[in-house]
């Protein structure tokens, strides 16, 4: 599986978890995929849906070491709904969906689109990954 666009850069003869370490270090890259031996980065403009791709791993990049790389800033990630909640705090988010069942994923989005840092919202705790939207004011990422 893969998302079609926002590629820049290719690389050849690498493994799996060598691509996902050239990721993890490249500030631009939000993800990569890997297809026996060509790893290539996926830009963080990165925005779409999840399409199948004969022998593809695609790989979503954080570091939960960095508060810039934490979670995915200006992304909602999209698919199947567990739980949603309305009216949410921001920072309240991924541990409300850390206590939803079969929720990996937590995304939130702003109520005001005028306002980039308003801290009220709407939470979705998300168990299957189908999408990736550009959304400027939002956050997502993965519960661990």
């Amino acid at each position: 599986m893969t998302i079609n666009g926002a590629d820049y850069r290719r690389d050849y003869g690498l493994s799996q978890r060598d691509c996902a370490t050239v990721c993890k270090s490249d500030s631009c890259c939000m993800a990569f995929e890997y297809v026996e031996g060509e790893c290539t980065l996926k830009s963080r403009s990165l925005n779409g849906t999840i399409v199948p791709k004969n022998d593809a791993f695609l790989g979503l990049c954080l570091d939960f070491d960095n508060d810039e790389r934490d979670r995915f800033w200006d992304h909602e990630l999209g698919g199947t709904i567990a739980s949603e909640k309305p009216n949410m705090e921001r920072d309240a988010c991924s541990e409300y969906c850390s206590t939803v069942e079969n929720a990996v994923i937590y995304s939130w989005r702003t109520s005001n689109q005028l306002d980039m840092d308003a801290t009220i919202g709407t939470c979705k705790c998300i168990s299957v990954l189908h999408s990736i939207k550009l959304s400027f004011g939002s956050f997502s990422g993965f519960l661990i």
